[in-house]
């Protein structure tokens, strides 16, 4: 297993800039669930899986100066202190890891073009399936149903229908639509 603190300098400088805290921390979901190996532990909260151990990592790395937290535009960067680390930090992550990191950009950004409100739709939508206790059925009408019992009206049934054909057709969900 590689360090997550590691993939997470590797996944902000590759992106350039991240919109905000909850953006990176349904990134990262992601990147658990389809290409790295992490040891993040990720529990449903206000705004769909989060991990308090991720969320601990971003402020160690914005108090270390390896990224920038602006709090007026609500974006994570990377720093130029970062850049004179990421040589080692990417040679301790394999090809295939950056590989599967890569693909997986492409998919996100199909589907949610890295949007934090659509990333947020996604990473709830793939948690529900995923792990989503007690629910008798997964099929698109059984997730938004969940979906509103938890979190009211957020996310309208237009949006949730392009997020939801966007994830089967990129393979995000493993299920057919």
């Amino acid at each position: 297993m590689v360090d997550d603190t590691r993939v997470l300098m590797y996944v902000v400088k590759r992106l350039g800039c991240v919109r905000g805290k909850k953006a990176l921390q349904k990134i990262m979901y992601f990147v658990k669930e389809f290409a790295v190996r992490l040891s993040y532990r990720f529990r449903w909260w206000l705004f769909g899986p989060f991990s308090k151990e991720l969320y601990d990592d971003i402020d160690l790395l914005v108090s270390l100066g390896l990224l920038k937290y602006d709090d007026v535009r609500c974006e994570i960067s990377p720093t130029g202190r970062l850049g004179e680390v990421v040589p080692d930090v990417e040679a301790n992550i394999d090809e295939e890891a950056k590989v599967r990191i890569e693909r997986l950009f492409e998919k996100l950004r199909e589907v949610t073009g890295f949007d934090s409100f659509r990333l947020e739709l996604a990473a709830s939508i793939h948690f529900i399936v995923r792990y989503g206790v007690g629910l008798e059925r997964k099929d698109k009408d059984a997730v938004f149903k969940a979906l509103r019992e938890i979190k009211g009206e957020k996310f309208d049934r237009e949006l949730f229908n392009q997020v939801w054909d966007s994830m089967v057709k990129y393979g995000l969900l493993g299920i057919e639509n």
